[in-house]
């Protein structure tokens, strides 16, 4: 390489160098050329079509595409703004040349460059996905419209398993994939889908709904895959997933707006003993449903988790919620700006999340201790009223709902205390574990009965021992 400059450097003066580069052993498709996107429904969909015939499309009715990217690399030494390479092609140079001076406008994704940053950025990253979506979907779409196929699929989401926009996949910078502007991803597909991780609550169905609505569609599909939490190689997935677990997995994705689950996934054997992640089905995000002993329970599963999706679809929300998609300030600023953390925060615009182990360590102690905090409850009066009552239940004690209801002046209110029990926002703080149902059974818990149950005996372990010294 040859650099010729027309005087020298000043003092402390740096390089930039950008280098555009193709991995000779690369199987990734560059999604900025439209050519890439037809050769890709030409040899990787139209054989399977020919192949399928005439169960296409009635039997086999979608194409579903899942998370492409352009390339997720990371290296030693990279510095600045932008934490993934940037895809290439002439169709993208030519864009970012029409607006001005090509390499100024690359050094603007790594450094500030003055008061033109965001602006460069918002447009170099707006051309990406606008080519993306356009050379890639553009094809995808072409060949489901010649085949009577509907399009689904979803883009990398950087909030998978969480509630932040990027609290999941934390190495992804998504304004170099289709990760940002999922209002734009969706004008390409007839059925919205989002991917969904693990057994916790996440924000995929959330806001994969939201999307739909936006194009006039109704619910989204969720492709739920389980990673490992006990190994390095999250593609081992968890064999060891009871019934129970994913049952209320599936019951949580429906309530946050998922009209479908599918499943990754079902599996023709078992693999084998290599432990490559992906290398052989037991590594590949398992388990294989089909070959889990309790398989046979999967189609009442499925028959109760088909039932809450119709009645989810049909039901009139009490009122509408106005979510305001941060994508501009996304694409100025990157994936580990503060928007991520605060997106669904509405409640607390201005908070910033902080790791502070000291503080809430001894709030956690003061739980455990039975000593009280100050506590500033928002809910609606009547929630309020419970959570005042479950207050004053002393530690090594139970009470019951219908008690409760009577103890704040609505006896016959039973229902709608058990409800509010159940949106006590801080559990030990506020002890809902110690409402019982009136027959004695332990009723629900946010947490688990087997956390309840333990709890309790806790608690009531204690308060003997306390007994016991008092009395001497």
């Amino acid at each position: 390489m040859v650099a010729l400059l027309g005087g020298p450097l000043p003092p402390g003066a740096r390089w930039t160098v950008f280098a555009a580069a193709r991995a000779v052993n690369s199987r990734i498709v560059n999604y900025l050329m439209p050519e890439a996107g037809v050769r890709f429904a030409e040899v990787g969909l139209e054989p399977l079509a020919g192949a399928l015939g005439p169960l296409v499309p009635d039997t086999l009715d979608r194409v579903f595409f899942d998370q492409p990217a352009p390339g997720l690399y990371d290296w030693d030494g990279r510095h600045g703004n932008l934490l993934n390479s940037l895809p290439w092609s002439g169709g993208l140079r030519d864009a970012i040349a029409a607006r001005g001076p090509v390499a100024l406008q690359l050094v603007a994704l790594l450094e500030e460059c003055g008061p033109g940053t965001g602006a460069t950025r918002s447009f170099v990253y707006r051309t990406v996905t606008r080519l993306m979506q356009d050379g890639f979907l553009g094809a995808l779409r072409d060949f489901c419209d010649r085949r009577g196929l509907m399009l689904s699929g979803h883009e990398i989401l950087p909030h998978v398993g969480s509630f932040a926009l990027n609290g999941g996949f934390r190495s992804i910078d998504p304004r170099v994939s289709l990760a940002t502007d999922f209002f734009g991803t969706d004008r390409f597909r007839d059925v919205t889908a989002v991917d969904a991780n693990n057994l916790v609550p996440q924000l995929a169905p959330l806001l994969g709904r939201s999307v739909a609505q936006a194009s006039g569609r109704t619910g989204c599909e969720a492709e739920l895959y389980i990673t490992s939490e006990r190994s390095e190689a999250r593609a081992a997935g968890q064999w060891e997933m009871a019934p129970a677990a994913l049952r209320a997995q599936l019951i949580r994705l429906h309530m946050l707006g998922a009209s479908r689950v599918i499943l990754h996934a079902l599996f023709a054997d078992a693999g084998d003993a290599r432990p490559e992640p992906l290398a052989n089905l037991r590594f590949d995000f398992a388990p294989g449903y089909n070959l889990q002993p309790w398989w046979p329970v999967m189609g009442e599963m499925a028959r109760e988790a088909a039932a809450l999706a119709d009645f989810a679809e049909a039901a009139a929300p009490v009122r509408q919620v106005l979510v305001l998609y941060p994508l501009e300030t996304a694409l100025r600023e990157g994936p580990r700006h503060v928007h991520a953390e605060a997106f669904v925060a509405a409640r607390w615009p201005e908070a910033r999340f902080a790791e502070e182990p000291g503080r809430v360590g001894a709030l956690a102690t003061a739980a455990f201790e039975g000593r009280g905090g100050k506590l500033h409850l928002i809910g609606a009066p009547f929630q309020i009223k419970v959570w005042e009552a479950l207050l004053q239940i002393p530690s090594g004690h139970v009470t019951t709902y219908s008690d409760i209801a009577s103890a704040i002046g609505h006896p016959k209110a039973v229902r709608a205390v058990g409800t509010a029990v159940g949106r006590n926002p801080v559990s030990l703080f506020i002890p809902c574990h110690r409402a019982l149902r009136k027959s004695g059974g332990l009723g629900g818990y946010h947490w688990g009965l087997t956390v309840k149950r333990a709890i309790l005996a806790w608690e009531s372990a204690r308060s003997d021992a306390h007994a016991e010294v008092n009395s001497e």
